[in-house]
This record gives C-alpha cells, structure tokens and sequence, in this order.
C-alpha cells in the first residue's frame, strides 16, 4: 500500500471510528439537556463501570485525535516517519477493537462475575 493511500484511508477511518464510539457511548449517560454535557450523570446501569475502563476512552479519543492530525500531516507532507505511521497503526487497531467491545462490555462483565462467582463457589 503507498503512503498516500495509506494515510488518506486513515484520515477517512479514525473520523468514522470516533462518531461509532459516540454513539455507543451514549449508553454511559443521560440524555444531554439545557444545561449542556456537564450536566449528564450516569445511568443506574452504568454507574459500575470500572474506572479504567473510563480512563481508557479519554485516552483512545486522545489516541485518535491525535493519529487524525498525524495522517493529516504526512498527507500536507508537514512530516511522515516511522512514529506517524506507527501511530495511526496503533490509533486504529485500538479504536477497532473498542468499537467492537463496546457493545459487548456489559455481557463480558456479566460472565466475569459469573465464573467469579462460580470460581467461589467450589
């Protein structure tokens, strides 16, 4: 694959990775009213989610703004190198991988508790 090709795929992908995680995030909390997103307070089902999990997705949308500006970047041929290339990879594969996740979370967390709980239970 060329570089152009390359990046100009991933400048297209990382934007539609983020509005999949926006919308499947909307999960994790109320409905957003007058008084804007600092207002939102989680739902009773969400309020257990573990706070690595939630550190995790600042630090994927981090991730893939970031990836974004690389690909931007090497496509004004502002800069290209092994970091740019290898930060969009990484952008990439772990924004996949949580989309994919996401909506599974809550299933995984159910059979983790459940082998705990069987796990115990000998």
């Amino acid at each position: 694959m060329s570089r152009e090709a390359f990046y100009s795929t991933a400048a297209q992908v990382i934007p539609v990775i983020w509005i999949i995680l926006v919308f499947q995030l909307k999960a994790f909390g109320d409905k957003i009213d007058k008084h804007g997103a600092g207002s939102v307070t989680p739902e009773n089902s969400h309020r257990r989610a573990p706070v690595w999990f939630l550190i995790f997705l600042v630090l994927q949308g981090v991730l893939l703004w970031m990836a974004e500006l690389a690909a931007l970047g090497a496509l004004m041929e502002i800069s290209d190198g092994a970091f740019s290339r290898g930060l969009v990879h990484v952008a990439l594969f772990s924004g996949l991988s949580t989309v994919f996740y996401t909506p599974v979370a809550p299933w995984f967390e159910a059979l983790v508790e459940r082998v705990r709980g069987q796990h115990r239970d000998r």
